[in-house]
């Protein structure tokens, strides 16, 4: 009896994968105030896996520096201000655009963040899952 066929990657080729797909289509679902959800596709960069978790690495370090004590008068708005342009920034550097009609920039993450909260948080989620783990969908 025959064994069956079963794919594989000569070792020798495996370097030469990381530039296969520069970016790739990643679906986001976010879900709305209202219980329906917002599926946007972001056009993900193909990183190494090293690569965002380097990336990550550095906004965890960014949040810790947020999340210590305020000096002054507390406000929600700096503090939701910091954590999420950090965010928005980490965002940008996973990825080169995406399916709305809007510029894919800093300051429309921004306006669609405020608009429908969660938004970058479910960005970021979908991001770490594709490139730590190469899950693209369910």
């Amino acid at each position: 009896m025959a064994k069956p066929a079963t794919k594989s990657i000569a070792a020798s080729s495996i370097k030469s994968l990381g530039g296969a797909a520069p970016t790739f289509d990643l679906p986001v679902t976010i879900a709305r105030r209202d219980g329906t959800n917002a599926v946007i596709t972001l056009q993900a960069k193909g990183m190494r896996k090293s690569e965002w978790a380097a990336l990550r690495d550095e906004h965890l370090k960014v949040l810790r520096e947020v999340d210590k004590p305020m000096e002054g008068d507390f406000s929600f708005a700096a503090l939701v201000g910091e954590r999420a342009k950090e965010a928005l920034s980490v965002v940008l550097k996973g990825a080169a655009g995406w399916d709305l009609d809007d510029d894919f920039t800093t300051e429309n993450l921004a306006e669609l963040e405020d608009v429908i909260p969660g938004s970058v948080q479910a960005m970021l989620v979908a991001l770490d899952s594709a490139l730590f783990h190469g899950r693209l969908g369910n």
